[in-house]
């Protein structure tokens, strides 16, 4: 049975298309592996700023603590790192420059990080 809703991985992939045809863009999947839990799913560099998305599905269940903390860990070495829900949302953080440097992407249940986008 044919479902409406997005699925995490066709965001992914048409948000992997969109940035990659930006000007001085480039992002990558980040595949999971072994013994790398946690990292974000898509890593992207814009204009010499480094970005990291959590890509979640609207409606789907927020990050897992692993997944807070590492997100928090790159926040601290200065990249923006944050969850998304849709490549609106992702194509948005890029022009605004990313979340403002108070905690403001997303959290998850028993992790507070910043808070989720809600969409």
């Amino acid at each position: 049975m044919p479902t409406t809703r997005t699925r995490e991985a066709t965001i992914k992939n048409r948000l992997l298309r969109l940035l990659n045809a930006l000007p001085r863009c480039r992002a990558i999947a980040f595949p999971g592996t072994a013994g790398r839990g946690g990292e974000p799913d898509i890593f992207c560099c814009y204009q010499g700023r480094s970005y990291f998305f959590e890509v979640k599905a609207p409606g789907a269940p927020g990050v897992t603590a692993l997944q807070a903390a590492t997100l928090t860990k790159w926040q601290g070495a200065g990249a923006v790192a944050l969850v998304v829900r849709s490549t609106q949302e992702a194509l948005a953080t890029l022009q605004d420059g990313g979340p403002p440097d108070a905690i403001h992407a997303f959290s998850c249940q028993g992790v507070t990080a910043w808070p989720d986008s809600g969409q």
